[in-house]
């Protein structure tokens, strides 16, 4: 492979990492407007590989008024890979864009039942690379789920009562080592409600777990070489992490295996190993909304010693450092908030293209 064409392979790699699960709208089938939902929690492996089978998890809503049954969950995948940008973009902007082909083989599609109104079942979903019928080539292969079901007055028809589509890329093990930069962001995806409890940590449980999104890019991130890549963590991640695996601050009716806990602490491990071994940059706790802050004169300073004090804390207690940097959380970013954020210092500040002036994709 020529360097032009691996540079381009990861520049897909790095659109993945910004939609890597992409939610779909239901499309016609049976019933004229189902309302079936489709979440996808966990893929794995994290890259294809021959031999190595595509298991997939996730929950399945219906949020009609009727009951559908014979509800069947089937893994697609497009036969050949995308291998551009625009290719994605479009894909992530339609939920209703061609994923691929169903595998339909006896054992690789789930067999979920019926679903009442108002119910929610997951799907596990596990095919062998030999079914999967692609070519593999390199690049970025959307891979996805499609629900067939029976609407409430017997009829079946072919078209997916829902669906969502994620991505999984093949990179072939002879490679042409090309000068490239990834950014590695770990993002704390929970919050806690005001009695201090996170408020979804279930969901943060199955991303740090195997299959899971964190999980996923953590392996992703540690098979790159030390000095391709840069480790963005959120300290509310390691704690949050932790305080799952330590079962502090959760809620009440949260059940979580032995083994789960195990995951997290596996998780937490190897974040910590990988962020002390590369280049890190540190995010403020939690990420806060620095534009927010800038707004708000009155409670900048109050909140600012707040929000530093914890980000000190967990950097401590966790024994990491790096380089402290910004990443607003809304898409408005103007001179008065990068002047705020940045001060007389140098501080890096994370911002979409389209915040900065004249530029272009060719500019990275």
């Amino acid at each position: 492979m020529s360097s032009p064409r691996r540079t381009s392979l990861v520049a897909l790699l790095l659109t993945i990492l910004a939609a890597l699960l992409v939610p779909a709208a239901p499309v016609a089938a049976a019933d004229d407007d189902p309302d079936v939902r489709v979440s996808i929690r966990t893929l794995d492996p994290s890259h294809l590989a021959p031999g190595a089978d595509v298991t997939m998890t996730g929950t399945v809503s219906n949020r009609d008024d009727h009951a559908w049954t014979k509800v069947q969950a089937y893994l697609v995948i497009a036969p050949t890979p995308f291998t551009t940008r625009g290719q994605i973009e479009e894909a992530v902007g339609n939920g209703d864009a061609y994923t691929g082909s169903r595998v339909v083989e006896t054992g690789t599609f789930d067999e979920m039942g019926d679903l009442a109104p108002g119910q929610t079942s997951r799907f596990r979903i596990s095919v062998p690379y030999e079914q999967l019928r692609i070519t593999g080539a390199e690049g970025v292969y959307p891979v996805g789920v499609q629900i067939l079901a029976t609407d409430d007055e017997g009829n079946r028809g072919d078209d997916a009562v829902g669906r969502a589509t994620t991505f999984l890329p093949l990179i072939a093990s002879t490679r042409t080592v090309v000068p490239t930069s990834v950014v590695w962001p770990f993002l704390m995806p929970d919050s806690r409600g005001t009695d201090g409890d996170y408020t979804d940590p279930a969901s943060l449980l199955t991303s740090v777990s195997a299959g899971g999104q964190l999980r996923n890019l953590l392996d992703l991130a540690s098979d790159t070489t030390p000095s391709a890549g840069t480790i963005i963590v959120d300290p509310a991640l390691l704690v949050g992490v932790d305080d799952l695996a330590e079962d502090r601050r959760q809620p009440d009716d949260l059940e979580v295996s032995d083994e789960q806990r195990a995951e997290a602490s596996r998780f937490l491990t190897d974040l910590l190993t990988l962020a002390r071994t590369r280049p890190s940059w540190i995010l403020d706790f939690d990420r806060p909304d620095d534009l927010a802050l800038s707004m708000n004169p009155d409670l900048r300073d109050d909140l600012r010693a707040a929000i530093d004090l914890a980000t000190d804390t967990a950097l401590t207690t966790y024994q990491l450092s790096g380089r402290r940097v910004s990443w607003p959380t809304r898409t408005g970013v103007d001179r008065a908030l990068l002047a705020d954020v940045r001060g007389e210092g140098d501080s890096p500040v994370i911002v979409t293209p389209a915040a900065v002036p004249d530029w272009e994709p060719r500019l990275g």
